[in-house]
């Protein structure tokens, strides 16, 4: 039997299928004071998907369901760190005071 959804290199293109796949995404508002820290979640620095633009605080953005770990970092100041669980079709607000 062929396999309808694969290509000649025999990798599976499941670009039609995806949206059944992903798990659901709520917003999450990074806040600092002082503002201008970097936001790294799950121990991955965050970036635009489009302009590969460091984030920094303040700033929204959509993440997939579960709990993630988050850290702040601006220098001259401690980081800040926690978590956050997110929650399909929710927005949470996180803020952190740099000390």
């Amino acid at each position: 039997m062929a396999c309808s959804s694969c290509n000649k290199n025999k990798s599976l293109d499941v670009s039609q299928g995806i949206k059944y796949l992903e798990r659901g995404t709520g917003i999450v508002h990074f806040n600092s004071d002082p503002q201008g820290a970097t936001i790294y979640i799950d121990g991955r620095i965050l970036t635009n998907p489009y302009t590969e633009e460091i984030q920094r605080t303040p700033t929204a953005v959509p993440l997939t369901e579960g709990r993630r770990n988050f850290v702040f970092k601006l220098q001259g100041y401690k980081d800040a760190s926690g978590h956050v669980d997110v929650f399909a079709n929710t927005t949470v607000n996180i803020s952190r005071r740099m000390e």
